[in-house]
Formats: structure tokens, C-alpha cells, sequence
């Protein structure tokens, strides 16, 4: 029986680090879904830091819902941008909405400062969602694809425990020069990492795009018999070469086909897939977690419960970091689908 990988051994090391490195502004986009529970409670009471006063129930549901318009924006812009300038480019320019959206909560004075930062959350939550699935496609290895691809959702609320904790301790002025450290961060430690191997291709870029999968394979070319190379990388085998020349085939399978065509789109596994993906997605978003998320000061606040809200707020992210948790180990065991056993 084959053993399961391990996410921290040598041969997967540049993955994992290279997708830890990426999900630092997938943090930065929790705290911001995060950030408005403890916020909004504050703004609406006699203490608001804003001078123009207490905001209003309509500005606040603004304050809540703009950011979805900002979701819907950037998922169209950054899958054009990846599409035509790379995933790397993409990843980069996460980054700028994100310092934007924070220097305008920093030295906004009025509530129509916040409602651009949060169309600019959105922007970047749309982007994120996009870029990152695909670069974790592009760069994990198979046997360790699915549990790379789990981290985002799970760095996201790592995001939402962190703005529930800051929110509830922390000035209102003081959140935004800390976080806007971690867009900075972010840009100085993405531009180190490559471009995936799949974009290099589709550029006709084939030397860089070999060496950019022995970087995230970690395999060192000894073939000038001087055994240099990173720490703990393995040499180039049978098997490397059989995924790149496997990887380059399928780029130049793509390129000969004519584009997608509605066509592809009406084959019977095509409607399966499209069906059960939305299917999936809408009982996630109908379910009403974004709302909770983001009223959950409000919500706690209005409930007349005697715990202290701040406790409460920070219970929740736990909550549902450990429900994350939880379906990683039961989809460990089980699998995504229960196959029928004849």
C-alpha cells in the first residue's frame, strides 16, 4: 500500500513554500471579509472614529454588500490579466488593490472612503479566487494537488480570526499601517518565484520553463557530475523528464485547437461538471456565510446574549477554522465523492 505524501518533506518543499508565500494575501483578503463584524458595530455607536458621526443602517449594508460588486469586477480583470500577461504578473497585482483599499481606511474620513476600500477587497478577492487555484494547479505535483488547493479557504479564515481578534483590540486607526506591512511583504516575496512551467510554455519560453518545474519539483541538474545544487533536491530522473514533456504536449495540443467553442461546453461530462461546480458554489453562497461573516457584530450584538461579543466574535473564526479542518480530514478519508462499492 503506497504511503501518503508528506507536505513538508524535501521533494515537496518549493511547493509548499511557494503557496504558503502566494496565500499571504489570500490572509490579507480574510482580514478584510473579517474586518467589518467588530467595525460596523463600532461606526454605527456614538464613539465612531469617523468626524461626520455615527453611519446609518443603509450605509452599513453598503459597507457590507460593495464588496461582492468588487468580487464580480475582479473576477473578470485578473482572468484576463493571467490570461495574457501570466500567472505571475496576476499574482503581483493582488497586491495593489490591497495596499490601496487599507491607505484609504487609514486616512479616509468619511464613510464613502470605505465603500471604494471595499469594492477594492472585493477586486481582490475576485483576483485571488481566480490566480491562485490555478497557479496551485500549474506548479503541485498530483499526488499532493488536492491538499495544497485546501489551504486557501482554510488561509482565508485564518484572515477573518485575525480581523475578529485585531477589531475587537485594536484602534481603528492603528489596523490599517499593520496590514498594509503585508501587501509589501507579499510583492518583495512573490517576485523571488518563477513563472509556472505552463505559461513559460505557452510563451515559447521551453529552457526557462524546465527549469522553472525543476525549481518547484526540486531537482537539481547534476549532469556536469559536480553534485551542486539546493539542499535536499533530488536529481533529474526518467519520471521528471516524462511530466515536462508531458506538460509540453498538452500546450501544444492546446494551441492547435481553434479556441473553446460552445460545443465543448454541451458534452455530457462538460454539463455534469458545469452542474455540480455551481451547484456547489451556490449552496456555499446561499447559505449565507459571507452575511454572517460580515454582520456578525451586529448579529451578536442585536441576538441580547450576555457573552461578551468580543469572545463570541473570536469563537466563530474558530468555529470555523476547526469545520475547515474537519472536511479536510473527512475528505482525506472518504474522498471528494463516495463511490458506490458493488
Amino acid at each position: 500500500m503506497d504511503e501518503k505524501p508528506c507536505l513538508f518533506s524535501s521533494e515537496y518543499r518549493h511547493q509548499f513554500r511557494s503557496i504558503c508565500t502566494v496565500h499571504l494575501v489570500t490572509v490579507g483578503y480574510g482580514v478584510t471579509v473579517g474586518w467589518t463584524a467588530p467595525i460596523i458595530p463600532l461606526l454605527r455607536s456614538e464613539d465612531t472614529p469617523l468626524p461626520a458621526g455615527p453611519i446609518t443602517v443603509e450605509q452599513a449594508s453598503w459597507i457590507g454588500s460593495s464588496l461582492c460588486i468588487g468580487g464580480m469586477t475582479g473576477t473578470v480583470l485578473f482572468a484576463l490579466i493571467h490570461t495574457y500577461f501570466g500567472k505571475k504578473i496576476g499574482l503581483l497585482l493582488l497586491a495593489v488593490p490591497h495596499l490601496i483599499l487599507w491607505s484609504l481606511i487609514w486616512a479616509g474620513d468619511n464613510v464613502y472612503y470605505i465603500y471604494v476600500a471595499r469594492v477594492l477587497s472585493g477586486v481582490t478577492g475576485g483576483g485571488l479566487l481566480t490566480i491562485v487555484p490555478l497557479f496551485v494547479a500549474d506548479i503541485a505535483d498530483r499526488k499532493i494537488r488536492g491538499a495544497l488547493g485546501s489551504l486557501t479557504i482554510l488561509h482565508i479564515n485564518f484572515g477573518v480570526l485575525a480581523s475578529y481578534t485585531a477589531g475587537t483590540y485594536l484602534p481603528y486607526y492603528r489596523i490599517p499601517p499593520i496590514m498594509l506591512v503585508l501587501p509589501v511583504a507579499y510583492l518583495a516575496l512573490v517576485s523571488f518565484l518563477p513563472e509556472t512551467p505552463y505559461c513559460l510554455l505557452r510563451k515559447g519560453r521551453v529552457d526557462q520553463a524546465e527549469k522553472s518545474l525543476m525549481f518547484y519539483r526540486n531537482v537539481t541538474d547534476d549532469s556536469d557530475g559536480t553534485g551542486s545544487g539546493t539542499t535536499g533536491a533530488t536529481r533529474k530522473t526518467l519520471a521528471f523528464q516524462y511530466e515536462f514533456d508531458a506538460l509540453k504536449a498538452f500546450v501544444l495540443a492546446e494551441r492547435t485547437r481553434q479556441g473553446i467553442t460552445l460545443a465543448d461546453f454541451q458534452t455530457p461530462a462538460a454539463i455534469r461538471g458545469l452542474f455540480v461546480g455551481v451547484f456547489v458554489m451556490a449552496l456555499n453562497q446561499f447559505s449565507g456565510i459571507l452575511a454572517i461573516l460580515t454582520y456578525a457584530g451586529t448579529i451578536l450584538q442585536q441576538s441580547g446574549t450576555t457573552f461578551d461579543n468580543r469572545y463570541a466574535l473570536i469563537l466563530l473564526a474558530l468555529i470555523n477554522i476547526c469545520g475547515n479542518l474537519t472536511s479536510f480530514a473527512i475528505i482525506d478519508k472518504a474522498g471528494r465523492k463516495a463511490s458506490r462499492k458493488d
